[in-house]
């Protein structure tokens, strides 16, 4: 009965769940530290990118003779090459970090 009780406990808890991370399927909670790509991909804390990782891949995109700015969630080209521009801003600024966001929060 007690491991009944468990199961229907750990039940309610994912049922609160806004997502998985899609690095190790950990259940990302509401208030839960995360980061969404900018297709949608979300990732755990432990999983979420650093800051310098993600200017790397935006230098690795505009290398390339027509980046997909889409999947970095750019409407524009233009729009990709201003957030590449604060990505380096914001590194050389703050320096880098994990890039975290709870539910709700504006993404970056």
């Amino acid at each position: 009965m007690a491991a009944l009780l468990k199961v229907e406990e750990i039940e309610e808890e994912l049922a609160d769940t806004i997502g998985g991370c899609e690095g190790c399927d950990t259940p990302i909670f509401e208030d839960t530290p995360h980061f969404t790509y900018g297709d949608d991909v979300t990732v755990c804390a432990e999983c979420a990118p650093t800051l310098s990782s993600i200017l790397a891949d935006y230098r690795q995109a505009l290398s390339l003779r027509n980046p997909d700015y889409e999947s970095f969630g750019c409407s524009s080209l233009e729009e990709f090459k201003h957030k590449a521009e604060a990505c380096e801003r914001d590194l050389k600024e703050n320096g880098d970090r994990k890039l975290l966001t709870s539910y709700g929060e504006a993404k970056s």
